[in-house]
């Protein structure tokens, strides 16, 4: 296996394998480079500069997906079929279907969280800041750090998998700022 990361100021995705690491190389205009995500025989770049995803194929073309928010953040869904993206601007998390090539809403009310309010509750009632981490487990879960809430939390998706209609709890984490 391979780790891959990124270099946001220089525009550059780094490939760390065997203990060695590389630049990897290309004539695409890597900008705003803010995660990597690798799965599915493609690795998968949050440009959120650009409102959008850079597409590396296994012969290294590039291809973008077009985004309606600035991806900070990136995870798979629990089958690889969806991009989960947290922005660090929109207050929401959205779910990008990899094969139907379209975007969902799945959480947050498009309001950031402030002292002395409730910020849990219905997904898509619950306020969301800055998401900086994800990660969805095999169970589905999607785990978010919050960094604008100073939390670490959960969505839990409702029956039949739709997280729109799922929950959002927080698990570490008490005061803003």
């Amino acid at each position: 296996g391979a780790l891959y990361t990124s270099n946001k100021d220089k525009g550059k995705i780094g490939v760390v394998k065997n203990s060695t690491h590389v630049t990897f190389d290309s004539e695409y205009a890597f900008t705003d480079i803010f995660d990597v995500l690798c799965g599915d025989g493609k690795i998968y770049a949050a440009l959120r500069g650009g409102l959008k995803l850079a597409v590396i194929s296994s012969d290294n073309s590039v291809s973008e997906i077009s985004l309606s928010i600035k991806p900070y953040k990136i995870a798979f869904n629990e089958d690889a079929s969806g991009i989960f993206i947290g922005p660090n601007n929109h207050n929401k998390i959205v779910l990008y279907d990899i094969a139907a090539k379209s975007e969902t809403h799945v959480a947050g009310n498009g309001t950031a969280p402030t002292d002395g309010t409730t910020i849990d509750g219905a997904a898509l009632n619950a306020l969301i800041g800055q998401v900086v981490g994800l990660y969805c487990d095999e169970d589905g879960y999607l785990y978010f750090s919050d960094s604008s809430a100073c939390r670490f939390r959960v969505l839990i998706p409702g029956v039949g998998g739709d997280y729109s209609k799922g929950i959002v709890r927080t698990l570490a984490g008490t005061a803003i700022g």
